[in-house]
């Protein structure tokens, strides 16, 4: 997985809890293996999934969408280079932590 450097510095940015480079590709990674993705948020809210979806679209067939603390992460081609990261939009932060518990609770019931 590569960074670019507008995605390293959009993170740094955007996450108040991440001031270096470091962190932030530290973050990236995380985000990339535990993040949640559009079929573990499709069980829970189809509006936050549909959201996911056209992130998808807009960003090409083999871009790489995930969900961590409450942020979206795009990759993008085969060799997943993170290209930018964002908050979730409003209308889902309300509910939005709820939503993503119950995504990962369900993805932890698939995985036993």
């Amino acid at each position: 997985m590569r960074i670019t450097k507008h995605a390293k510095e959009r993170i740094k940015e955007r996450h108040e809890d991440i001031d270096s480079l470091a962190m932030a590709e530290r973050n990236a990674k995380i985000a990339f293996r535990s993040g949640l993705t559009i079929s573990d948020v499709s069980k829970v809210s189809e509006a936050l999934a549909n959201y996911m979806r056209a992130k998808k679209r807009r960003n090409g067939s083999n871009a790489t969408i995930r969900i961590y603390q409450n942020y979206v992460y795009v990759w993008r081609g085969d060799n997943h280079r993170l290209v930018t990261m964002h908050p979730l939009p409003e209308k889902f932060q309300e509910k939005g932590p709820e939503l993503l518990v119950q995504a990962k609770e369900m993805r932890a019931e698939r995985g036993k």
